[in-house]
């Protein structure tokens, strides 16, 4: 077993506050006011399974998450262009 595990983590702002996910653990979830408290929920309620994998002699699950991109669109171009259309 290694000595360390890395998950990739999502936070989402919503209207009733934060909601922070992770893709490795798709049952688990934190929801708070803020996303600092989001993801702290979140890391206790994956300790929380991970402590219960343990005491079954189940294997921790891996990241699935091979990658990630952020793009960007100009959306004043997409307005533009729609516009002479």
């Amino acid at each position: 077993m290694d000595r360390s595990a890395s998950y990739r983590t999502i936070i989402i702002r919503r209207t009733d506050g934060y909601t922070a996910s992770c893709p490795a653990f798709p049952d688990l979830s934190g929801h708070a006011h803020s996303a600092r408290a989001a993801y702290k929920e979140l890391k206790e309620r994956i300790v929380r399974d991970l402590l219960y994998r343990f005491s079954i002699a189940q294997p921790v699950p891996a990241d699935p998450v091979v990658q990630t991109r952020t793009f960007r669109i100009d959306l004043w171009h997409l307005r533009e262009k729609e516009e002479l259309q």
